[in-house]
């Protein structure tokens, strides 16, 4: 029933996620049993008995709002779509955040130290959400009806292989991409820091800037768009696996290039050598968190198949 696992997974985007697969399950038994008791009583189009009763069911919305607590200033008609908005502008200021600080920094306009940049953050992220909360608070609180449940129609539903997002853990990709991005590119700073080590970074680093930069900032595209959609398509699973192969290939052709620090005359070649191998074992672990991704994103991509909404690990 394709249709249903397409209402079903628009009504996941507003659900709780501690709750979500139970309540799928619940929703998807109580549908299909409704379809197949109007099949026997009245046999026709198996997709006109399912938009039948989808349209009973009502906007997805509305069924997911049944989920939630009663709120003190959005109340439950509201807070679905409340929290959906929230979390979409959030990740959209995050983003654009990174981007502006990332051009800036490269054209060497602004730097920052960690805990100005760390503050920057929340001081964006603070402002969004109060906008937000404002105008949902004054929607909430006005004599404005709200139709948009009235003039929902089944036929809106959008038909596409897909699983739904693991939110915070690839909400956490994107903001170590973006970190790493800022600092890689010189954005972000650790003062008084570089200058006190007896230590530089080899050339290898140079030699691999533009591919670091490309394959990251690739991820962080992806992770950004999958994010604001909530859900992985197959394309985006095939990107995904793409883009984190090509990472691998990267950390691969550094390993293999020699020495990663070089240091002062000073330091002794245990020392150097320690050091060293401590940052290939850190690329190593690296390397490992992706391949995890990775499976991941092979499972989901193979889940697609037999399954209409699959619940990321």
């Amino acid at each position: 029933m394709q249709l249903v696992e397409d209402y079903l997974y628009e009504v996941s985007r507003y659900l709780p996620e501690d709750s979500r697969a139970d309540i799928l399950a619940e929703l998807r038994d109580a549908i299909e049993e409704e379809v197949q008791a109007r099949a026997a009583d009245a046999p026709g189009d198996e997709v006109a008995l399912q938009e039948a009763v989808l349209t009973g069911y009502g906007h997805p919305v509305q069924i997911a709002s049944r989920y939630h607590p009663q709120q003190s200033l959005i109340g439950p008609e509201l807070y679905p779509m409340f929290k959906r908005t929230l979390g979409f502008l959030l990740i959209l200021a995050l983003v654009v955040q990174f981007i502006v600080m990332l051009i800036l920094g490269y054209t060497e306009t602004v730097r920052l130290g960690p805990l100005a940049f760390f503050w920057t953050t929340i001081e964006t992220l603070v402002w969004v959400t109060a906008i937000v909360l404002g105008i949902f608070f004054l929607m909430q609180y006005s004599s404005e009806e709200f139709d948009w449940y009235d003039n929902w129609s089944v036929k809106s539903l959008a038909s596409n292989t897909r699983a739904v997002v693991n939110r915070s853990d690839v909400l956490t990709n994107l903001i170590t991409e973006g970190v790493f991005l800022l600092w890689w590119n010189g954005t972000i700073f650790l003062p008084d820091i570089y200058d006190a080590l007896p230590l530089a970074a080899a050339p290898v680093w140079e030699a691999f800037y533009w591919h670091l930069n490309v394959v990251v900032g690739l991820a962080f595209a992806l992770h950004t768009y999958t994010l604001l959609r909530g859900v992985w398509q197959r394309q985006t699973l095939v990107l995904e696996l793409a883009v984190n192969a090509a990472f691998l290939g990267v950390c691969a052709a550094i390993l293999l290039s020699g020495t990663l620090l070089l240091f002062a005359d000073s330091v002794s070649t245990w020392v150097a050598q320690s050091v060293n191998r401590t940052l290939r074992i850190v690329i190593l672990v690296l390397m490992g968190f992706t391949i995890w991704d990775m499976w991941i994103a092979l499972k989901n991509l193979r889940g697609q198949l037999n399954e209409g909404v699959v619940a990321s690990a």
